[in-house]
């Protein structure tokens, strides 16, 4: 995929990327896709695009996405369906109940009802953004 040959002059080696790789991956991702995932410069896949002839040179080096397939369906382990909660319970409009921690008197039915409320609307929220809602 990647080669580094070592050149008569001073400084890095140069690096020849592979021919079928690159004209494979030019298909699917963009210039700074491939040089993301080979670990090298933009500069270095636009050149060996136009070396290789596979893009010209001034022109836009993205391929048409015309052809590639529609995006998969909804994860439902990461964008669950929950059911919307019509009416908040009895617990939300009493006077929370003590509890021996400093740190919030909110009972555990209310809490659930909040975060089950939250991951409902906000359903790519990760832990930490429902921690910061909740304070």
């Amino acid at each position: 995929m990647l080669e580094q040959v070592p050149t008569s002059h001073r400084g890095h080696p140069q690096i020849v990327i592979d021919l079928e790789f690159l004209a494979f991956a030019h298909q699917h991702r963009s210039t700074a896709g491939i040089a993301r995932f080979l670990g090298v410069g933009v500069t270095i896949v636009r050149n060996a695009l136009i070396g290789y002839g596979i893009a010209p040179s001034g022109q836009n080096s993205f391929p048409s996405h015309d052809n590639l397939p529609p995006p998969p369906p909804p994860n439902d382990l990461f964008d669950p369906q929950l059911p919307v909660p019509e009416i908040l319970p009895e617990e939300l409009h009493c006077i929370p109940t003590q509890t021996s921690s400093n740190i919030s008197e909110i009972d555990d039915a209310t809490l659930d009802t909040l975060i089950l409320r939250l991951r409902t609307h906000y359903q790519r929220a990760g832990i930490t953004m429902i921690q910061g809602m909740l304070r």
